[in-house]
């Protein structure tokens, strides 16, 4: 999508809700505030980015449970990767 994170989000959650299920009422939340929000990868949890998260997350509340994060602007410093995660 050329970098059209939002359409990108938005095309993928259509997809994957009708084919697996999963509700798209979120995804269209998301859209009436204006916040680019979808289906995360094959689901079960949705994800938003944006200016109005604050507002979105008040109307996702009726759906689940909600962890709010925020996106590293830097690198972590001192991060050791055990080497149980590699083959």
């Amino acid at each position: 999508m050329e970098g059209d994170f939002c359409s990108a989000m938005l095309r993928n959650s259509i997809h994957y809700c009708n084919a697996i299920g999963y509700p798209l009422a979120p995804v269209e939340e998301s859209l009436e505030i204006g916040v680019c929000g979808g289906l995360s990868g094959n689901g079960p949890a949705y994800a938003a980015f944006g200016d109005s998260v604050g507002e979105l997350q008040n109307a996702w509340s009726e759906f689940g449970e909600i962890i709010k994060t925020r996106i590293a602007v830097s690198p972590a410093e001192n991060v050791k990767i055990p080497d149980t995660l590699f083959e």
